[in-house]
């Protein structure tokens, strides 16, 4: 058995048990019959228990897991696991360890300037509660973290979701510029001629890569 009937008060016609789990998972409590060696259960004139009857129960304590992924596997995930994106909205992924209930959209928290659209949380797990995918509205160029705090929905048992960890993004729709120049006089007997490039920000493609040389090499 899993679990350690007690406590048994008998009332005549009820009977009240209080059972304590010994492991996660279903419990069955009921009445035997003579079943298994019990003792058959009659009324005061002979008469037997018309069948066993049984109650079962799922004994769930365990916290849900959550985690967030980003809805978009292929897009520019660069240093450190953050997600440079130049569109919007952002679609932001939510997966439990167990089905959840009572989620929203406005439960995913946004550091940086950025909004969850209310009406975008849709399940994404094909109906069993597992998976949900959120669209975020970014509201400024640059940096934009997420996370869902804790406890914000729970089990069929009432058991809360955990806090997850943070997701990095940063929104820039911004084209960097490129400035070329050189020390050398616009005529010069110098050779090699220097040249220098300065990009408005780091870009993941290497100059040195796209570089083009004319009369020169």
């Amino acid at each position: 058995p899993s679990s350690a009937a007690s406590d048994v008060y008998k009332r005549q016609t009820h009977y009240s048990v209080v059972a304590t789990p010994t492991q996660q998972g279903a419990m069955v409590i009921g009445v035997l019959d003579g079943v298994y060696g019990s003792p058959e259960v009659t009324d005061f004139a002979g008469n037997y228990l018309e069948e066993p009857r049984f109650v079962n129960v799922t004994y769930d304590s365990v916290d849900v897991e959550a985690e967030l992924t980003r809805g978009y596997p292929d897009a520019h995930v660069r240093d450190g696991g953050v997600m440079y994106a130049n569109f919007a909205p952002i679609e932001v992924a939510l997966e439990f360890s167990e089905p959840v209930y009572g989620l929203t959209a406005g439960d995913l928290e946004l550091e940086g300037g950025g909004t969850p659209l209310a009406h975008s949380l849709a399940d994404a797990s094909g109906g069993d509660a597992t998976g949900f995918s959120v669209q975020i509205a970014p509201g400024a160029q640059g940096a934009l973290n997420a996370t869902l705090p804790f406890g914000v929905a729970e089990d069929l048992a009432g058991n809360p979701t955990l806090d997850t960890d943070v997701l990095l993004f940063v929104y820039d729709t911004v084209e960097p510029t490129a400035t070329v120049t050189s020390t050398a006089p616009y005529n010069t007997n110098t050779s090699p001629v220097p040249f220098a490039l300065a990009l408005s920000e780091r870009c993941f493609t290497g100059a040195e890569e796209n570089f083009t040389v004319t009369n020169g090499a």
